[in-house]
């Protein structure tokens, strides 16, 4: 009889993550064991459908080791350029710079933190340049097409 996934009930298939819903197996204290999981995961979010992507950022497991956590940031951010599941993306470097700053006493975590938060507003900032263009080009347009038919 195999085991099932303490969080969904789903069958395990031998890995540190569970198949389905993304929760650890098993407990991952070790930093080998979370790094591990990191690339799990990571070779699940890359190999998973577009359309799945947003759900496994969302939901996916976070390491609790600060090394693994900022090696999952700095994972993170070439996700932020990708087209698809951005604002999942920036939530879970969000969720990733919080656990950082609350679970670390560690300078190098902090300054870690820090440059990630840099990222993610810049992130921000070219997310909200792009909206001011695209909300341009709509008033543009619709400002021409009341021209147009005002004659």
């Amino acid at each position: 009889m195999s085991a099932a996934c303490p969080t969904c009930g789903a069958p395990e298939q031998g890995s540190l993550l569970c198949a389905y819903c993304g929760t650890p197996t098993r407990e991952l204290a070790s930093e080998a064991d979370q790094a591990h999981a990191l690339d799990e995961f990571h070779v699940r979010l890359v190999n998973a459908e577009s359309d799945k992507r947003s759900v496994i950022l969302e939901n996916g497991w976070l390491p609790s080791h600060p090394r693994v956590l900022v090696d999952a940031g700095l994972r993170m951010l070439p996700t932020l350029e990708n087209a698809v599941a951005q604002s999942e993306a920036a939530g879970r470097l969000l969720a990733i710079i919080t656990k950082l700053r609350l679970n670390s006493e560690d300078e190098i975590n902090r300054r870690a933190a820090d440059e990630l938060k840099v990222h993610l507003e810049r992130y921000y900032r070219s997310d909200r340049i792009m909206g001011y263009w695209v909300l341009g080009f709509l008033a543009l347009t619709i400002g021409g097409l009341v021209w147009w038919f005002s004659d």
